[in-house]
């Protein structure tokens, strides 16, 4: 939850999310217009998927606990093994990313900022 500020004596957050989207608490998600507090995400560095990749997964989204409900247990899990497959392909680009030169180039700041 993002209701608070993370701040530290120094250094920065490293905060990993399925979403670029951050909600101050859990019921915050279903309300778009509601976001951390200014300032709050200063000394945040949030990893999340784009947009591009989220589009590749299967039905185009990042697997939810709706699935239970609206899919066969065959369906299910054959569709998170491949985002299991995708989520491969991340962990060696962010492994590519950490060990490039470009990194800096790379950051971009929270859209609220």
């Amino acid at each position: 939850h993002f209701d608070f500020t993370f701040r530290r004596p120094a250094g920065l957050v490293l905060f990993p999310h399925f979403f670029t989207r951050i909600s101050p608490g859990w019921f915050d998600k279903f309300m778009p217009w509601r976001g951390p507090a200014v300032g709050d995400l200063d000394d945040v560095v949030q990893l999340a998927p784009s947009a591009a990749f989220i589009a590749r997964l299967p039905g185009g989204r990042v697997p939810d606990r709706s699935d239970f409900e609206t899919m066969s247990t065959a369906v299910r899990q054959q569709a998170w093994r491949e985002v299991l497959r995708y989520a491969e392909d991340l962990g060696e680009e962010l492994e590519r990313l950490l060990a490039g030169d470009d990194l800096l180039e790379r950051l971009r700041p929270f859209p609220s900022a």
